[in-house]
């Protein structure tokens, strides 16, 4: 992985009841290196909101001091699910997409549609996300191997950020959850 500067090695232990002998044999044949396993994460999102929502994205961008002019120059990240490209808030974005899941399972793409709205999206009805000028770089990480479940994982992950940082993005989201894991953190310091 050029980008982060790392060699990411997967794998495959037959045996789970080995697996915490493999890693602390992997861990002690390694002279530098981080071993974990390919944790799987989900995206993040609230089940239910409290309250009514009232800040626009136009008003957060103005109470955080962001410039929304001349944006064109400034590369966004997104590690998320796939986009909707053809969705009216991103119809006009300025938008370069890569896929990262390792399966062949279907692609979601409503988290990730979400929220790249709310980062550059830009209607004819008026809605404008923080940055709408900016370019997204939208890596789409998430898999539903069966019907509600959306999973992604360390290795896709990883991936998707070694494309970012080689495609020198300023600033990446991830909205996801899941456990500790020290080599997604390794390449998170190395980005």
């Amino acid at each position: 992985l050029e980008g982060l500067d790392m060699v990411l090695i997967r794998t495959r232990i037959e045996d789970p009841e080995m697996l915490s002998n493999t890693l602390a044999e992997l861990s002690g044949a390694l002279v530098s290196g981080v071993t974990d396993v390919n944790h799987v994460f989900v995206p993040e999102a609230r089940s239910r909101v409290e309250g009514v929502l009232t800040a626009t994205p136009a008003k957060l961008a103005s109470s955080m001091g962001l410039n929304r002019q001349g944006g064109a120059a400034i590369r966004v990240g997104l590690i998320d699910t796939k986009l909707d490209q053809s969705h009216v808030a991103l119809a006009a974005s300025a938008i370069v997409v890569a896929d990262f899941g390792r399966y062949s399972a279907k692609r979601p793409v409503g988290h990730g549609t979400a929220v790249a709205s709310i980062l550059v999206g830009n209607d004819a009805l008026g809605f404008t996300g923080l940055m709408p000028d900016a370019s997204l770089f939208a890596a789409s990480v998430f898999v539903e191997p069966e019907p509600g479940k959306q999973v992604a994982t360390t290795e896709s992950l990883i991936l998707a950020l070694d494309w970012m940082v080689s495609n020198r993005v300023s600033v990446v989201n991830m909205s996801l959850s899941g456990p500790s894991n020290a080599l997604l953190e390794l390449a998170i310091t190395r980005a």
